[in-house]
């Protein structure tokens, strides 16, 4: 009876571990579908023959490669990209979303991979002066519903206007023609595709670089579902990987233009 019962138990370990071996080959075959956003330039965006290309496109692809995953990029309205980890029509986000306390509790994120400052744009000859009451009266772009929006609301909502819009090259074609006064975005994409270019020569930034955990998070990172906790753990090591092999340095240089060493995550 014992030889018997040792029996039993010997097939089942074995039916475990060849289910655990199907599974991680399942697992690193698995095609996933990759939410990225497509409108923000240099970040994310469609070329002119219609190809999703950017920082975080690139980002998203060597993670893929690093992880072992074949993955297909689906272009979601940036509203709809943590919403779509939750109802389960996305399995990973590279966006450059942001942590936030507010943003862990609906999903769960890698190690971050980057790590945005903010800046306030505006034309030249503006005050340099920034503060809640400099800025009262004046019109605000910004990018709905980022991290960027609410920390203007928080700061500046009561005494300034706020104006939000679903991309953030609308926020600056706006104030390119004069319907906002200021905007707040993320420096890096200021410098890359507005104030390094032709329509940026009579705008500049204003004030001290922003960096406030409490509002714009700590740093950016890959999304996954919270049920998801094998798949953001594999996640997570390859943003490792690619940070110590030196893809994650030549794909923020490509795009960005500067040292990663000197805004790398924290």
């Amino acid at each position: 009876m014992l030889f018997a019962q040792q029996k039993r138990l010997r097939m089942g370990l074995l039916l475990l571990m060849c289910l655990f071996l199907l599974s991680s080959t399942l697992t690193a075959a698995a095609e996933l579908r990759v939410g990225v956003f497509g409108q923000d330039p240099p970040m994310s965006f469609v070329d002119e023959e219609g190809h999703l290309v950017g920082f975080d496109i690139d980002i998203a692809n060597a993670l893929c490669k690093a992880a072992g995953f074949e993955c297909v990029l689906e272009q979601t309205d940036w509203s709809a990209l943590l919403s779509g980890l939750v109802e389960r029509r996305l399995d990973v986000v590279v966006a450059s979303v942001a942590v936030t306390d507010a943003r862990r509790e609906r999903v769960a994120f890698t190690r971050p991979y980057h790590h945005s400052i903010a800046r306030f744009v505006a034309p030249s000859g503006t005050s340099a002066t920034i503060s809640p009451a400099a800025l009262a009266g004046k019109r605000i772009g910004v990018w709905r519903d980022t991290t960027f929006d609410q920390y203007l609301q928080d700061l500046y909502g009561e005494q300034s206007q706020i104006i939000r819009y679903s991309t953030q090259p609308g926020a600056l074609l706006d104030l390119l023609i004069g319907r906002v006064d200021i905007v707040l975005a993320d420096q890096a994409t200021l410098e890359a595709t507005f104030l390094n270019t032709d329509y940026g020569v009579d705008f500049t930034l204003l004030g001290p670089p922003i960096d406030a955990p409490r509002w714009l998070g700590y740093g950016s990172a890959v999304a996954v579902g919270k049920e998801n906790e094998g798949l953001r753990r594999l996640f997570d090591r390859a943003v490792a990987d690619i940070q110590a092999n030196g893809v994650f340095q030549r794909i923020h240089r490509k795009w960005l233009g500067e040292d990663a060493k000197a805004i790398n995550t924290r």
